[in-house]
Protein backbone atom coordinates (compact mmCIF):
# COMPACT_ATOMS: atom_id res chain seq x y z
CA UNK A 1 0.00 0.00 0.00
CA UNK A 2 1.05 3.60 -0.52
CA UNK A 3 2.10 5.56 2.55
CA UNK A 4 -0.68 7.60 4.19
CA UNK A 5 -1.37 10.83 2.33
CA UNK A 6 -0.38 14.12 3.97
CA UNK A 7 -2.98 16.05 1.99
CA UNK A 8 -5.88 17.44 3.98
CA UNK A 9 -8.03 18.81 1.14
CA UNK A 10 -8.70 15.65 -0.86
CA UNK A 11 -11.67 16.14 -3.15
CA UNK A 12 -14.93 14.24 -2.96
CA UNK A 13 -14.10 12.65 -6.33
CA UNK A 14 -10.76 11.39 -5.03
CA UNK A 15 -12.42 9.89 -1.98
CA UNK A 16 -15.05 8.21 -4.13
CA UNK A 17 -12.37 6.51 -6.23
CA UNK A 18 -10.65 4.94 -3.26
CA UNK A 19 -11.44 1.36 -2.34
CA UNK A 20 -13.00 0.89 1.08
CA UNK A 21 -11.57 -1.70 3.46
CA UNK A 22 -13.35 -2.28 6.76
CA UNK A 23 -11.52 -3.73 9.75
CA UNK A 24 -13.79 -5.42 12.29
CA UNK A 25 -12.29 -5.99 15.72
CA UNK A 26 -14.50 -8.75 17.17
CA UNK A 27 -14.61 -7.41 20.72
CA UNK A 28 -16.27 -4.61 22.61
CA UNK A 29 -14.59 -1.21 22.43
CA UNK A 30 -12.01 -0.62 25.15
CA UNK A 31 -9.49 2.12 25.94
CA UNK A 32 -6.84 -0.59 25.95
CA UNK A 33 -7.14 -0.77 22.16
CA UNK A 34 -6.49 2.95 21.56
CA UNK A 35 -3.03 2.50 20.01
CA UNK A 36 -4.28 -0.31 17.79
CA UNK A 37 -7.19 1.80 16.53
CA UNK A 38 -4.82 4.70 15.83
CA UNK A 39 -2.58 2.35 13.84
CA UNK A 40 -5.55 1.17 11.77
CA UNK A 41 -6.53 4.75 10.98
CA UNK A 42 -3.00 5.33 9.69
CA UNK A 43 -3.28 2.61 7.03
CA UNK A 44 -5.56 4.71 4.81
CA UNK A 45 -3.77 5.96 1.71
CA UNK A 46 -4.37 7.41 -1.75
CA UNK A 47 -5.82 4.13 -3.03
CA UNK A 48 -7.60 2.78 0.05
CA UNK A 49 -9.73 4.11 2.87
CA UNK A 50 -9.42 1.86 5.93
CA UNK A 51 -12.40 1.98 8.30
CA UNK A 52 -12.72 0.35 11.71
CA UNK A 53 -15.57 -0.88 13.92
CA UNK A 54 -15.92 -2.81 17.17
CA UNK A 55 -18.79 -5.13 18.08
CA UNK A 56 -21.95 -3.93 19.79
CA UNK A 57 -22.22 -7.23 21.65
CA UNK A 58 -19.41 -9.61 22.39
CA UNK A 59 -16.46 -10.38 24.64
CA UNK A 60 -13.87 -7.88 25.94
CA UNK A 61 -11.12 -9.87 24.19
CA UNK A 62 -10.73 -13.18 22.37
CA UNK A 63 -8.32 -15.30 24.40
CA UNK A 64 -10.38 -18.46 24.93
CA UNK A 65 -12.74 -20.73 23.02
CA UNK A 66 -15.64 -19.30 25.04
CA UNK A 67 -14.82 -15.73 24.01
CA UNK A 68 -14.30 -16.88 20.43
CA UNK A 69 -17.84 -18.32 20.43
CA UNK A 70 -19.28 -15.16 22.03
CA UNK A 71 -17.64 -13.04 19.32
CA UNK A 72 -19.22 -14.99 16.50
CA UNK A 73 -22.83 -13.71 16.27
CA UNK A 74 -22.12 -9.97 16.16
CA UNK A 75 -19.05 -10.49 13.96
CA UNK A 76 -21.41 -12.07 11.44
CA UNK A 77 -23.78 -9.12 11.71
CA UNK A 78 -20.95 -6.63 11.25
CA UNK A 79 -19.80 -8.47 8.12
CA UNK A 80 -23.33 -8.40 6.67
CA UNK A 81 -23.57 -4.68 7.53
CA UNK A 82 -20.20 -4.02 5.87
CA UNK A 83 -21.26 -5.70 2.65
CA UNK A 84 -24.56 -3.77 2.61
CA UNK A 85 -22.55 -0.56 3.15
CA UNK A 86 -20.68 -1.27 -0.08
CA UNK A 87 -17.18 -1.91 1.23
CA UNK A 88 -14.71 -3.62 -1.09
CA UNK A 89 -12.99 -5.87 1.46
CA UNK A 90 -13.30 -6.92 5.09
CA UNK A 91 -10.66 -7.87 7.66
CA UNK A 92 -11.50 -9.63 10.94
CA UNK A 93 -8.92 -8.20 13.32
CA UNK A 94 -8.35 -11.15 15.64
CA UNK A 95 -5.66 -13.80 15.30
CA UNK A 96 -8.14 -16.32 16.73
CA UNK A 97 -10.21 -15.91 13.51
CA UNK A 98 -13.67 -16.13 15.13
CA UNK A 99 -16.45 -17.27 12.78
CA UNK A 100 -14.11 -17.13 9.76
CA UNK A 101 -15.81 -19.69 7.54
CA UNK A 102 -19.28 -18.50 8.57
CA UNK A 103 -18.55 -14.88 7.68
CA UNK A 104 -17.24 -15.95 4.29
CA UNK A 105 -20.59 -17.60 3.61
CA UNK A 106 -22.29 -14.32 4.50
CA UNK A 107 -20.24 -12.13 2.14
CA UNK A 108 -19.27 -12.01 -1.51
CA UNK A 109 -16.59 -9.34 -1.02
CA UNK A 110 -13.27 -10.79 0.21
CA UNK A 111 -13.04 -11.49 3.95
CA UNK A 112 -9.62 -12.12 5.46
CA UNK A 113 -8.56 -12.64 9.06
CA UNK A 114 -5.31 -11.70 10.75
CA UNK A 115 -4.67 -15.23 12.00
CA UNK A 116 -4.96 -17.23 8.79
CA UNK A 117 -3.24 -14.50 6.79
CA UNK A 118 -0.30 -14.21 9.19
CA UNK A 119 0.28 -17.95 9.43
CA UNK A 120 0.31 -18.35 5.66
CA UNK A 121 2.63 -15.37 5.16
CA UNK A 122 4.92 -16.93 7.78
CA UNK A 123 4.85 -20.21 5.86
CA UNK A 124 5.98 -18.32 2.75
CA UNK A 125 8.83 -16.53 4.49
CA UNK A 126 10.16 -19.37 6.63
CA UNK A 127 10.02 -23.07 7.32
CA UNK A 128 9.56 -23.37 11.09
CA UNK A 129 7.00 -21.02 12.65
CA UNK A 130 7.17 -19.64 16.17
CA UNK A 131 4.01 -18.19 17.73
CA UNK A 132 4.27 -15.41 20.35
CA UNK A 133 0.99 -14.97 22.20
CA UNK A 134 -0.55 -13.21 25.18
CA UNK A 135 -1.37 -16.14 27.49
CA UNK A 136 -0.16 -19.72 27.90
CA UNK A 137 -3.82 -20.76 28.06
CA UNK A 138 -4.08 -19.91 24.33
CA UNK A 139 -1.63 -22.67 23.37
CA UNK A 140 -4.27 -25.20 22.36
CA UNK A 141 -6.09 -22.59 20.28
CA UNK A 142 -2.90 -21.73 18.37
CA UNK A 143 -2.02 -25.32 17.51
CA UNK A 144 -5.64 -26.13 16.65
CA UNK A 145 -5.70 -23.14 14.32
CA UNK A 146 -2.44 -24.12 12.61
CA UNK A 147 -3.83 -27.62 12.07
CA UNK A 148 -7.01 -26.21 10.53
CA UNK A 149 -4.90 -24.40 7.94
CA UNK A 150 -2.61 -27.35 7.19
CA UNK A 151 0.35 -25.83 9.04
CA UNK A 152 0.48 -27.89 12.23
CA UNK A 153 3.81 -29.51 11.28
CA UNK A 154 5.29 -26.08 10.57
CA UNK A 155 4.39 -24.62 13.99
CA UNK A 156 7.38 -25.58 16.14
CA UNK A 157 7.13 -23.12 19.01
CA UNK A 158 4.55 -21.40 21.22
CA UNK A 159 5.65 -18.82 23.79
CA UNK A 160 3.43 -16.50 25.85
CA UNK A 161 4.21 -13.20 27.59
CA UNK A 162 1.48 -13.77 30.22
CA UNK A 163 0.02 -10.31 29.79
CA UNK A 164 -3.67 -10.03 28.96
CA UNK A 165 -4.79 -8.33 25.77
CA UNK A 166 -6.35 -5.38 27.60
CA UNK A 167 -3.17 -4.78 29.62
CA UNK A 168 -0.73 -4.51 26.71
CA UNK A 169 -1.01 -0.73 26.43
CA UNK A 170 -0.33 -0.20 30.14
CA UNK A 171 3.39 -0.93 29.74
CA UNK A 172 4.40 -1.35 26.11
CA UNK A 173 8.13 -1.40 26.96
CA UNK A 174 7.64 -4.36 29.31
CA UNK A 175 5.58 -6.17 26.68
CA UNK A 176 8.32 -5.61 24.09
CA UNK A 177 10.99 -6.94 26.46
CA UNK A 178 8.96 -10.05 27.22
CA UNK A 179 8.29 -10.61 23.54
CA UNK A 180 12.00 -10.28 22.73
CA UNK A 181 12.92 -12.81 25.43
CA UNK A 182 10.31 -15.31 24.20
CA UNK A 183 11.31 -14.68 20.60
CA UNK A 184 14.95 -15.44 21.29
CA UNK A 185 14.04 -18.69 23.05
CA UNK A 186 11.68 -19.65 20.22
CA UNK A 187 14.51 -19.21 17.71
CA UNK A 188 17.49 -20.57 19.66
CA UNK A 189 15.79 -23.33 21.65
CA UNK A 190 12.79 -24.34 19.52
CA UNK A 191 14.22 -23.85 16.04
CA UNK A 192 11.79 -21.22 14.78
CA UNK A 193 12.99 -19.25 11.74
CA UNK A 194 9.96 -16.96 11.40
CA UNK A 195 7.79 -15.51 14.17
CA UNK A 196 4.09 -14.64 14.27
CA UNK A 197 2.69 -12.25 16.86
CA UNK A 198 -0.52 -13.70 18.23
CA UNK A 199 -2.41 -10.46 18.88
CA UNK A 200 -3.14 -7.31 16.89
CA UNK A 201 -2.77 -5.24 20.05
CA UNK A 202 0.97 -6.02 20.04
CA UNK A 203 1.30 -3.49 17.19
CA UNK A 204 2.50 -0.67 19.47
CA UNK A 205 5.29 -2.89 20.87
CA UNK A 206 6.69 -3.91 17.49
CA UNK A 207 9.17 -1.03 16.89
CA UNK A 208 10.89 -1.60 20.26
CA UNK A 209 10.68 -5.38 19.81
CA UNK A 210 12.62 -5.15 16.55
CA UNK A 211 15.30 -3.02 18.23
CA UNK A 212 15.64 -5.50 21.09
CA UNK A 213 15.92 -8.45 18.71
CA UNK A 214 18.71 -6.70 16.84
CA UNK A 215 20.53 -6.28 20.16
CA UNK A 216 20.01 -9.99 20.85
CA UNK A 217 21.30 -10.88 17.36
CA UNK A 218 18.02 -12.57 16.49
CA UNK A 219 17.50 -12.09 12.75
CA UNK A 220 14.22 -13.66 11.62
CA UNK A 221 11.07 -12.21 10.02
CA UNK A 222 8.48 -10.91 12.49
CA UNK A 223 4.89 -11.12 11.25
CA UNK A 224 2.87 -8.28 12.78
CA UNK A 225 -0.66 -9.53 12.01
CA UNK A 226 -2.58 -6.29 11.61
CA UNK A 227 -0.53 -4.32 9.05
CA UNK A 228 0.40 -7.35 6.92
CA UNK A 229 -3.23 -8.48 6.78
CA UNK A 230 -4.46 -5.03 5.70
CA UNK A 231 -1.89 -5.06 2.91
CA UNK A 232 -2.78 -8.58 1.79
CA UNK A 233 -6.46 -7.64 1.75
CA UNK A 234 -5.64 -4.57 -0.33
CA UNK A 235 -3.76 -6.75 -2.81
CA UNK A 236 -6.65 -9.22 -3.05
CA UNK A 237 -9.11 -6.38 -3.68
CA UNK A 238 -6.79 -4.78 -6.24
CA UNK A 239 -6.54 -8.10 -8.06
CA UNK A 240 -10.32 -8.39 -8.23
CA UNK A 241 -10.34 -11.60 -6.20
CA UNK A 242 -12.51 -12.94 -3.39
CA UNK A 243 -13.01 -16.19 -1.53
CA UNK A 244 -14.62 -19.02 -3.50
CA UNK A 245 -18.39 -19.15 -3.26
CA UNK A 246 -18.14 -22.80 -4.23
CA UNK A 247 -16.23 -23.35 -1.00
CA UNK A 248 -18.31 -20.84 1.01
CA UNK A 249 -21.77 -20.64 -0.63
CA UNK A 250 -24.07 -17.86 0.54
CA UNK A 251 -27.31 -19.18 2.11
CA UNK A 252 -30.39 -18.40 0.06
CA UNK A 253 -32.22 -17.32 3.24
CA UNK A 254 -29.45 -15.06 4.58
CA UNK A 255 -31.79 -12.09 5.14
CA UNK A 256 -34.25 -14.19 7.11
CA UNK A 257 -31.43 -15.61 9.24
CA UNK A 258 -30.44 -12.12 10.35
CA UNK A 259 -34.01 -11.03 10.96
CA UNK A 260 -34.40 -13.84 13.50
Amino acid sequence: MDPPSTKTGRSREDRAQRKRLRVITPTLANAGFAAMVKAIEGYSCAAYEVEHVFLDRGPPSVDSYINEALAGPDTLRKVVDAQRDGVDGILINCVGDPALFAVREAASVPVLTTGQTSLHVAAILGQNIGFLDVLESCRTMAFDQAARYGLRDRLVSFRAVEIGVLHIERDVASVARRLSERAERAVREDGADVLVLGCGAFVSAVPLLKELLLERQVHVPIIDPLPISVRVLAAVVEAGLSHSKRAFPMPADLDSIFRA
